[in-house]
């Protein structure tokens, strides 16, 4: 598996800060493999595609989704051999292949091979300051291109949230709403939504994380409570989306969760219970097989779409994109993925902790 380049400042259409980046750009039909998380309820199992995330340019540092202390460092995926970077938080004025190679004390080296995984062309730089402003010079080893990035790392607070129920009984959830640091509810600005059910508390409780995150977590043992659930949460949601003070962007909402929060989540991009809005995207890690039958991914097709599992899951979302895709037939127009994390079971971890992927999501 891929080294791992985390050098991570996230400009989007809609937030952060960078001053030099470049893009990593994405394709359809694809293949993965990854590390672990926990374990929990789903409903069973999936194999795999391959596209290619292909680079408008050859580097992009962005700050981490997951952390204050990290970022990210994205690269080519077809890039096999040696990568070289420095990290300062002074600027080191370093113009040349020269000039960088001067500064050997400070350099680090990673060798990365090329292959269809597509979730982990990225480099981990850790153990950084956060709300600070850092210098990455990145040599290509094939080339030999010094590249300069400026790049922040999150603040460490300033979020704000809502609470609220969902659902009633023993059906009833906690959720939270999270408002990135620089919302406000006084201004027209819209901001970007990600449902997140069963998903990762490190993106929800990040104030840099540029999009209102909804956040939810709930079990289920029949397919009685899946369906009852799932309607209260398709009804909470609307009251939420379609409250204009909430300064919701409808042309930007995303799902996303695990196990059966995954399953959930895909079942909402796939009928909202609303004319007026529709999710465009769906990421997720260990849903189960039968989210591929056409009573679940009827309306998928056009949607952009990443199912994520590792190689031994017993819920088998491998199975799941076969099955959606052979369902789906000409109708698929979107960007659809698979990821299969090998050595691994039913996890969530690879997912949650790339770059790759978060920025997949939230890239129009």
């Amino acid at each position: 598996m891929k080294k791992i380049f985390l050098l991570t400042l996230l400009v989007f259409c809609f937030g952060f800060s960078s001053c030099e980046m470049t893009n990593v750009s994405d394709s359809s039909y694809s293949t993965d493999d990854s590390t672990d998380d926990s374990t929990d309820d789903s409903t069973d199992d999936s194999t795999d595609d391959s596209t290619d995330d292909s680079t408008d340019e050859f580097f992009e540092v962005i700050s981490a989704y997951t952390s204050n202390t990290k970022l990210d460092i994205l690269y080519d995926s077809s890039y096999e051999g040696e990568i070289s970077y420095i990290v300062s938080d002074t600027d080191l004025s370093l113009l040349t292949k020269e000039d960088f190679e001067s500064r050997g004390n400070l350099i680090t080296t990673v060798s990365v091979t090329s292959d269809d995984l597509l979730y982990d062309d990225y480099i981990e730089i850790s153990s950084l300051s956060h709300s600070t402003l850092y210098y990455v010079y990145v040599l290509n080893g094939e080339t030999g291109v010094l590249e300069t990035f400026t790049a922040s790392t999150n603040r460490s607070g300033g979020y704000t949230t809502e609470t609220g129920t969902v659902g009633s009984g023993d059906d009833e959830s906690d959720y939270t709403i999270y408002f990135p640091a620089d919302y406000d509810s006084t201004s027209s600005q819209e901001w970007p939504l990600v449902v997140s059910i069963k998903g990762p508390a490190t993106v929800s409780g990040n104030p840099d994380f540029p999009c209102i995150v909804f956040s939810v977590n709930n079990s289920y043992s029949t397919w009685d409570r899946y369906n009852t659930f799932l309607s209260a949460l398709k009804v909470k949601l609307k009251s939420i989306i379609e409250d204009d003070s909430y300064h919701i962007d409808l042309s930007r909402m995303y799902t996303c969760g695990y196990s059966v929060g995954g399953c959930w989540a895909f079942d909402m991009a796939n009928s909202d219970g609303s004319s007026n809005y529709e999710f465009s995207k769906h990421m997720s890690a260990g849903a189960s097989y039968w989210i591929g039958d056409t009573s679940h991914c009827s309306n998928m097709g056009a949607k952009d779409v990443w199912l994520t599992c590792g190689e031994s899951d017993p819920y088998r979302a491998y199975d799941a994109f076969e099955s959606m895709k052979s369902n789906l037939g000409s109708s698929v127009t979107g960007d659809h993925r698979l990821s299969i994390f090998p050595g691994l079971g039913h996890v969530s971890t690879p997912l949650w902790d790339s770059p790759v992927t978060w920025k997949w999501l939230m890239t129009e």
